[in-house]
């Protein structure tokens, strides 16, 4: 193995896997320049490090390549955070490239330094500053709340001040604060680097909400066009527009469907026309025809019900359905209606009924007992109502 303690062992595979992670997270997830990517590509320096002390054929030297990898670490990151300041990201970035190759440098070359930089006392009180200094620059300076990183700060710290206090006696202790120290700093690379994304997913699918909410409205809107234009253009095949009823076909058309319903109870068919109306069109002309059958509908749709039907049969003659009515009532309603009528100079109206089901059960048998009622009105001299009873 590339080290014969498992301490040691334990302290490269936790940095290269971890080191590796970030800067693959950080290569495929990083779109920005933030300093939350910046801090993840400077685990290049503690990777780059670490494979370095594996690769260094010298024993000793890659010991202490390992032990200082991760204090080399702390004070890359505490660099950067000062120099994110200036905003500088390609320059920060380098540093963490050559920053791996300085620290072999510095260590292969420790003897030429002062004795005071290699002592444990020193390196213990620096990895301690290193990490408070970081903690207060990180909520200073970059307004960085997060724990995760603050604690994995504390963690390598203290990791690091066991590994040159207490390498012995402390040697399960020192890759556990490394392990949660690694792991702290890839939940901050980790939840960071995919808020944006989380925003931007958010902001997206509050936009689709919106979109379908949209064509929702229009859907509907234009359902509604369709049906107002089907229901015009169904109004226009079934109305009369003269006098703004029911034609022919709209009113048999509701007549017949009345009939074949099976919930439909009683009911009463008033059939009517305008006493002497070809007269009136002889001699006073069709304007004048046509303003009398406008005044006769106007007053036949103020003397029935709400829920009564009314239609244009043919010429002068109308059809009035008069739904859950007996024949009794159906008199009462007629006459009204013919007595609203007669009040008119010079106009009058002849009326026939037939009720269902005691007249006919088909609208062929009612419209003929109808027919034969209006009949004997004329025949009984205009200005009349008449029943000629069942035809059934």
């Amino acid at each position: 193995m590339f080290y014969a303690y498992l301490n040691d062992q334990a302290a490269v595979i936790i940095i290269l896997c971890f080191s590796f992670l970030n800067l693959a997270f950080v290569f495929t997830m990083n779109k920005e320049k933030s300093f939350s990517a910046l801090f993840g590509f400077s685990f290049i320096a503690p990777f780059l490090l670490a494979l370095l002390s594996i690769a260094y054929p010298d024993m000793v030297l890659r010991i202490k390549v390992l032990h200082h990898t991760n204090f080399a670490f702390l004070c890359l990151l505490l660099i950067l955070i000062l120099s994110w300041r200036w905003k500088n990201y390609a320059a920060s970035a380098a540093l963490s490239v050559i920053f791996p190759f300085l620290v072999v440098f510095t260590v292969m070359n420790a003897d030429h330094l002062p004795v005071i930089l290699t002592m444990t006392e020193f390196l213990s009180g620096a990895a301690v500053i290193l990490a408070a200094g970081i903690i207060i620059l990180l909520h200073r300076f970059l307004g960085e709340k997060q724990m995760s990183l603050t604690w994995g700060v504390i963690f390598m710290g203290f990791g690091q001040l066991l590994q040159y206090e207490f390498p012995t006696n402390s040697s399960f202790l020192i890759p556990l604060c490394q392990f949660a120290g690694y792991l702290l700093f890839y939940c901050y690379i980790q939840k960071t680097l995919k808020e944006p994304y989380r925003l931007k997913l958010a902001n997206a699918e509050e936009k689709l909400v919106n979109i379908n909410k949209t064509i929702n409205y229009e859907v509907k809107r234009k359902m509604l066009e369709m049906e107002l234009h089907n229901e015009h253009l169904l109004n226009m095949v079934q109305r009369d527009p003269l006098v703004d009823a029911y034609n022919k076909k709209g009113i048999m058309n509701y007549f017949k469907n009345l009939i074949d319903d099976p919930k439909t109870g009683e009911f009463t068919l008033m059939l009517f026309d305008i006493d002497n109306f070809k007269s009136i069109n002889d001699n006073r002309g069709h304007v004048v025809g046509d303003m009398v059958l406008k005044k006769v509908v106007s007053i036949a749709k103020e003397n029935i019900r709400e829920f009564d039907i009314l239609g244009r049969y043919g010429g002068d003659e109308f059809l009035v359905i008069l739904p859950k009515t007996k024949i009794t009532d159906a008199l009462i309603i007629a006459e009204r209606f013919r007595k609203r009528v007669s009040e008119e100079p010079d106009i009058s109206v002849s009326i026939g009924l037939a009720a269902y089901p005691e007249d006919g059960r088909t609208a062929q048998n009612l419209i003929e007992t109808a027919d034969a009622g209006l009949y004997q009105s004329k025949r009984v001299g205009k200005n009349a109502i008449s029943h000629v009873g069942s035809k059934i």
